[in-house]
Parts: structure tokens; sequence; C-alpha cells
């Protein structure tokens, strides 16, 4: 435990450490502070997050610390040091703190073990984001000598007022514009016969728009992809995918894919949707966007939003939403710091 001259107690405590009583906790805090951004959402469920530590996979190091003062939670920050052969320079961390709470050194404090913690890890870059609606966030991330490396649309779709009618003129559209394409859709787990080459598919994202972040192209083997799996399915995810084939070749040429959990059914969250540069400009994009969604609304009746995340400058895919009926929810910006900035700026 670290006591503070301002009378606050900080804990650490690591995924393998932490206790179910202590993610309560954690989960009480995180759903009071995201009143502040999406007061409407509902609750997260600390069972969730309970099951998702136990499927954490070894190779994904998560270090938790929780601020109370008279026992009562006020902040909390964690840090996701990933051990996998890119980005060995990177550790991504996250910072909240009660509005009452913040300016009064709690801040400083936590960023401080983060820091710590992650050069002890031998990582030189720390990943953080922030949200428009707390200016707080961003000025205390240029405070500490971050700069911005990427800005961020999050859009939502209201499931209530898009146009139904568009998704089958873009299906119908899709299967006439490319016809040398097939179709098809896994709800659940990849199957094992397909793994390896969707495996390879997963590589086009890295043609998605990085800004200036100083990160490595990532790829994901199909033995990492399973853990990954264990770690949504395992606390009762729900997940669609949407891919298309060539005809021809039997490749896979895109995909895209839809996430939610039935105790947050509501919202749903658009993950990753790529197409490989050989065979865009032909429609494909919003044809799987349309069919991975009639095929959500088909397996979760309590949807009500879909929210998707788009760098600012990635036009095709923000067009794409736009067209579909998403709006503007929130503005975000990933923010990059070098470790040696940061120990000048702390000290």
């Amino acid at each position: 435990m670290h006591r503070c001259k301002n009378m606050f107690e900080l804990e650490h405590r690591t995924a393998k450490t932490v206790s179910e009583t202590e993610i309560r906790e954690f989960t009480a805090l995180a759903n009071e502070l995201r009143k502040e951004t999406q007061p409407d959402d509902p609750p997260s469920q600390a069972e969730v997050r309970i099951q998702e530590f136990k499927n954490l996979p070894d190779f994904v190091e998560v270090h938790i610390w929780l601020a109370t003062e008279n026992n009562a939670a006020i902040g909390f920050a964690n840090l996701q040091i990933v051990h996998l052969p890119d980005n060995q320079h990177m550790a991504q961390f996250n910072i909240q703190i009660l509005a009452e709470h913040r300016n009064k050194g709690l801040g400083k404090t936590i960023l401080k073990k983060v820091f710590d913690t992650a050069k002890n890890a031998n990582r030189s870059l720390l990943i953080a984001m922030s949200h428009d609606k707390i200016p707080a966030g961003e000025i205390f991330l240029e405070h500490y000598g971050f700069t911005r490396g990427m800005e961020t649309k999050v859009s939502q779709l209201s499931v209530y007022e898009f146009e139904s009618d568009k998704l089958e003129h873009w299906i119908n559209g899709g299967q006439t514009r490319a016809s040398d394409y097939v179709l098809g859709s896994w709800n659940g787990a990849i199957p094992e016969n397909e793994l390896a080459a969707f495996a390879v598919l997963m590589d086009v994202m890295n043609t998605q728009p990085k800004g200036d972040l100083e990160m490595e192209d990532e790829h994901l083997s199909p033995e990492v992809i399973r853990d990954l799996e264990k770690v949504k399915f395992g606390s009762g995810g729900k997940r669609v995918i949407s891919y298309v084939k060539h005809r021809t070749s039997g490749k896979f040429a895109g995909y895209t894919e839809l996430e939610w959990h039935p105790t947050r059914a509501s919202i749903v969250t658009q993950q990753a949707t790529g197409v490989n540069l050989e065979h865009r400009n032909i429609g494909l994009g919003r044809w799987l966007k349309a069919a991975n969604l009639k095929e959500m609304l088909a397996m979760n009746p309590e949807a009500k939003f879909v929210r998707t995340g788009n760098a600012n400058d990635n036009a095709a895919m923000l067009k794409i939403n736009l067209e579909l009926g998403f709006k503007p929810y929130f503005a975000s910006t990933v923010w990059q710091g070098n470790t040696d900035t940061i120990f000048e700026r702390l000290a």
C-alpha cells in the first residue's frame, strides 16, 4: 500500500493477484466514472470482468492501481503490457479519477507508478487516450510530455432510426457487383479449418491509418487469436463475423465483426472491417457491413446502438459509416509519450 501526503491510499495489483472483491470495486468505480461521458449506458457487470481476468492469456500482463480516500474508491489506473513479437517497445495505460478529486496530485502519483512499471518492463513508449468530454485528460497528458498520435471519431448508429431497407439494397448490390465473391458468416469462434487462413487475412488491418503513432504492424498467430477468443467467449461475450472469399482462388478477401455482451446487449461494438487491397473498390465493404449488421440484429434483438471508432483520416470507412446512418458520438485522441520525456516532466 502507498499512502500519499494528500491522505489517499494506492493499492497495486496484477491480473494474477487481484481478488474478486477488488474487481467488483474497480467495476463499480468504472461505472460511476462512465456517467461523465456516457450517462445513458447500462452498467458493466463485475462477474463479466472476473471471468475475463480468469481467461487472460499469459502474454498479456496487466497492472491495476486503486486509489481510495477514507475507504472510498476515488480513482484507478490500469497498465497493459503485451508480450508478443511486435511492438515490444509499447505499453498502454488508462487513468481515471472522479472529478472532485482531480488536480490534487493523485494523477501524478499514479502516473509515476505506471511509468516505473513500464520502464522496468523495458517499454519506452506509453500510449493513452483522452475523451473530448473530459478536457482534464488532455491537459494532464500534455503536461507530462505526451504528444498527439492520432485523432479519432466514435460514431453511433441508432438501430431504431436507420433505414433498414438500405441493408437489403447494399446486400443485393454486393451480390450483383461482386459476383466473383461468396459471402459467409460465423457466430462465435472462427472454425479450426479456417483459422490459419483467416489469421493471414487479419493482417489487412495493418493498412488502416495509424496517424503519427510510433507503432509497428501487428501479426497475430492462430494460437494468439484463439487465446484472445477465450477471453471474449469465456466471459459470455458474443460475436458475429461476416467474410467474403474470392470464388476462383478460394482465398479470403475481406471481413467485418460485431461484438456485444448479453448483460449489455443494447450496446454493440463494431470491431475490425478490412478488405485486401487487390479486392477494393467493388463494394465489398458495404456488402460486408450490411450483411453482418443484418446477422447481428437477428441474433441480438435487444440491440439499440452500434458504435464504431475510426481515425479521422480513414476517409473511406468514415464515408461508408455516414452513408449507413452513423452519427458523431464523441471524439478522442490517442496520445504517445516517450519514457525519457515523461521522466523529465515527472521530476
